[in-house]
């Protein structure tokens, strides 16, 4: 009875490299997406042009908090798992953003919502490790 291998290490394949490229690329992109629609969406939300720049900021600062917070659980749960919560919570504030009723709900929605995105950089970029850097660092582990 033939024995099949378990241990197989998934190979980092130029097309999957321009995949997870891409991916972050696009996912640090989206911190940015919102400053040339700063204004319009200051007007609508009656916001003052500076408080409009928070939505920018806040952005960035949850891209910060999921940097410090939430990428180390890469090591500690499992990367399918995380991804999809952190996809869902980002979903969910999308949503709550769309629908805020008032100024400070949109804001701290637009923080929430950009925080998961270092920790699903990160958890993609993750699963390739072992076929960039050889046999002994997946044991290591």
């Amino acid at each position: 009875m033939p024995t099949t291998n378990n241990n197989t290490v998934p190979q980092l394949t130029p097309a999957l490299l321009m995949l997870l490229a891409a991916t972050c690329g696009l996912l640090v992109a989206s911190l940015y997406f919102a400053q040339p629609l700063s204004a319009p969406i200051g007007q609508e939300l009656g916001l003052s042009p500076q408080a409009a720049g928070l939505v920018v900021t806040l952005a960035q600062l949850g891209y910060c908090v999921g940097l410090f917070l939430l990428t180390p659980l890469g090591d500690i749960l499992e990367n399918k798992r995380l991804v999809l919560s952190t996809m869902g919570c980002a979903a969910l504030a999308l949503v709550i953003a769309a629908v805020a009723p008032t100024q400070h709900s949109f804001l701290l929605a637009c923080w929430w919502a950009s925080a998961p995105a270092r920790c699903r950089c990160w958890c993609r970029w993750r699963r390739t490790w072992p076929s960039r850097h050889g046999a002994a660092m997946s044991s290591a582990r």
